[in-house]
């Protein structure tokens, strides 16, 4: 489980066993002591890029590049995006396949696309952690009906699946 510290909490008093147990029960109906608290802990999402990818023969890749959000789920695979782009490159210099000029490409390829997945996580985690309860009622409606709406779309796939040859 995942919940946002609101202004005015204290990150100390939030992780006790008392708290976290309080925040399931209000959030999740799961009654106190139902669970185990195994692990609760505060911790800050982060949005960077590094100035500079590479210097001389060391590059910067993944967490070492960029951090993001956790909220679109790509933090690994940007990374490993990072060293696919990188791997080759790096074996073509080396079989003297390529010049080593191709090295340099790694930063400019990577650096824009990685921007845009930090957005992209920055703008979820907008639209997950709304304050405003006006707002919250809006999205929660809205995963209501478009949840719904995909159901509904899965059913009707279903039933002409079955009806097709």
């Amino acid at each position: 489980f995942e919940m946002l510290l609101l202004p005015g909490e204290d990150r100390e008093r939030m992780v006790t066993r008392e708290s976290v147990q309080r925040l399931l029960h209000d959030h999740c109906r799961i009654k106190p002591g139902a669970l185990e608290v195994v692990r609760a802990v505060v911790y800050t999402f982060h949005a960077r890029v590094a100035s500079r990818w590479s210097r001389g023969s060391i590059f910067l890749a993944g967490d070492a590049a960029h951090c993001q959000p956790p909220f679109s789920g790509q933090g690994m695979n940007s990374g490993l995006r990072d060293a696919a782009n990188l791997c080759w490159k790096i074996s073509f210099v080396h079989r003297g396949l390529a010049h080593k000029s191709l090295l340099e490409t790694y930063e400019e390829e990577r650096v824009h696309q990685q921007r845009l997945a930090i957005r992209l996580s920055e703008r979820i985690g907008d639209f997950v952690m709304l304050r405003n309860a006006v707002l919250v009622a809006l999205r929660n409606l809205l995963m209501v009906l478009v949840t719904r709406a995909v159901g509904q779309m899965a059913c009707a796939l279903d039933i002409l699946k079955e009806k097709s040859p």
